[in-house]
């Protein structure tokens, strides 16, 4: 006759059941009562529970977002925010840090820092991932500091390269289907060097932070400007016309940096700039493609002489804006 189990007989089973459960409990806790704001999603994306914070942040309730592609969750600004990259390099590395754009409950746009990490299983395999939302008000100031030194230029406070290359593959992400593009200007400026030399080289920083306001003022927010270094700068432009805005955007940059600059150390500084365009996808499949194809057609256009501008080989355009070769 079979005995019936006896949970008296196995005191340590019991108690080891309980644990697990306050272990459980207390992780439940911790995610619900969270100050950042934190997302659960499957080795897919899509999301599994979102925690109170992010509720509060973005005005969405969990049961709205359970089932829905984590890139799904901001419609509209997924462009700029690489996820299926991003997803595709926790898997591999395990995590990732870096900056996502994310409209909150204020209706505004801005970019948060946001840390993935992947859940895997005991056999390695990744079932999952966190994505913690680390608002910039809630970072420490050393923190915010190093997230920004880390994407940012020093003196212009524009995007570097590093933050540029992560735009651009994730604007290469929303142009798949033609005849939509995106365009990338490189920008080199004309007469910098001649003022580093006769103003020295504070002038030419201030030169430098001037040139980067009056272009920043020019651009829409969804744009970006970024410097690359010395007296180089590129402007990705995302909308559905990407040829036109190029080269509207490109004729009114020529435009404004002709005007003198006045400084705090000299009046009247004057300076130029010569503009490389390519449009992708057509031009280039990755972000080094296309900086190396705006590259040559900037070198197209400083062969033309200063203040000029000259599309990529593949952009189709015409004879009012001459071509160069990729």
């Amino acid at each position: 006759m079979a005995r019936e189990a006896n949970p008296s007989a196995n005191p340590g089973a019991s108690t080891a059941g309980t644990d697990a459960s306050r272990r459980l409990a207390l992780r439940a806790a911790a995610f619900d009562l969270a100050p950042q704001a934190i997302v659960l999603t499957d080795a897919r994306g899509v999301v599994m529970d979102v925690n109170a914070a992010f509720e509060r942040a973005t005005d969405c309730k969990g049961e709205d977002l359970r089932g829905q592609r984590l890139w799904r969750l901001q419609p509209g600004i997924h462009r700029r925010t690489p996820y299926r990259a991003v997803l595709e390099a926790v898997a591999d590395a395990g995590t990732w840090q870096g900056e996502f754009w994310v409209r909150w409950r204020d209706g505004g746009f801005r970019p948060e820092w946001v840390a993935v990490n992947a859940r895997r299983d005991g056999y390695g395999t990744t079932v999952g991932y966190i994505a913690t939302f680390m608002d910039s008000g809630d970072m420490a100031p050393a923190q915010r500091e190093m997230a920004h030194m880390a994407l940012h230029d020093p003196l212009t406070g524009l995007p570097n390269r590093r933050l540029l290359m992560s735009r651009l593959q994730a604007a290469l992400g929303g142009y798949r289907e033609p005849p939509r593009c995106g365009a990338a200007l490189f920008i080199d400026l004309d007469g910098f060097k001649q003022v580093n030399d006769a103003y020295g080289h504070r002038a030419g920083d201030e030169l430098l932070k001037a040139v980067a306001a009056r272009m920043s003022g020019r651009l829409r927010r969804v744009d970006t400007l970024a410097r690359l270094g010395g007296d180089e700068f590129v402007i990705v432009l995302d909308g559905p016309d990407g040829e036109l805005a190029a080269e509207t955007v490109a004729r009114e940059i020529l435009e404004l940096l002709q005007a003198p600059f006045d400084l705090e150390t000299w009046q009247g500084i004057r300076v130029g700039a010569s503009i490389g365009i390519t449009l992708f996808p057509q031009d280039g499949a990755t972000p080094e493609q296309i900086l190396d194809c705006a590259d040559k057609a900037l070198y197209a256009a400083k062969a033309a002489g200063k203040g000029h501008f000259r599309f990529s080989g593949h952009s189709g355009r015409g004879a009012m804006a001459p071509t160069a070769e990729c």
